[in-house]
């Protein structure tokens, strides 16, 4: 940050990620995608900078905006930013971080419903096979509070899975409104 606090960087990312997500669940993917942006690029820099324990936080506002970019339908840009955001979870796992299954069997079930917009069902189907699986091995592994997720990922492919509830866009624009203050 130019004469700021640099050490508060990464808050500023998680606010524009916020921000996005807010917008996402307003129903309006164009301003979350701006908002994404910008928090990918300065959690990037400052991965890049030597900060690895975020690149988790950079993998899920890659999710973020490829989900964005499903909902303006946009599915091929949804599936790179879905890939993106897998290929850095997946490395993070490899790096003893089994605790991330959730977050991938997120991205994956993400991917899932991308591929199924451009009716490509049977990558649709593999994605959702995949993370059906990573969440079988974390509950084995003795994770708990799995099932929202499991259900909703077992509702992929059976029509347009459920992905916003009314209280996210309710919180969503409560957050809007405190941010805009």
């Amino acid at each position: 940050m130019e004469n700021g606090r640099p050490e508060l960087e990464d808050n500023l990312a998680g606010a524009r990620m916020n921000k996005g997500n807010a917008f996402s669940a307003l129903g309006q993917a164009a301003a979350s995608i701006k908002e994404f942006d910008a928090a990918i690029a300065i959690l990037a820099r400052l991965v890049d900078d030597g900060r690895p324990e975020l690149e988790n936080d950079l993998s899920s506002a890659r999710m973020n905006k490829g989900n964005a970019f499903s909902a303006l339908g946009q599915a091929a840009a949804a599936i790179a930013e879905h890939d993106a955001a897998i290929a850095i979870i997946a490395r993070l796992m490899d790096h003893g971080r089994p605790e991330l299954r959730p977050d991938l069997a997120r991205a994956l079930a993400n991917r899932a419903i991308a591929f199924l917009k451009i009716g490509q069902s049977k990558k649709a189907a593999l994605d959702r096979t995949s993370a059906q699986e990573l969440l079988a091995a974390a509950k084995r592994d003795g994770m708990q509070g799995l099932e929202p997720l499991a259900s909703w990922i077992a509702s992929i492919g059976a029509g347009e899975p459920r992905i916003r509830p009314r209280f996210w866009r309710w919180i969503a624009t409560l957050s809007l409104r405190l941010l805009n203050r």
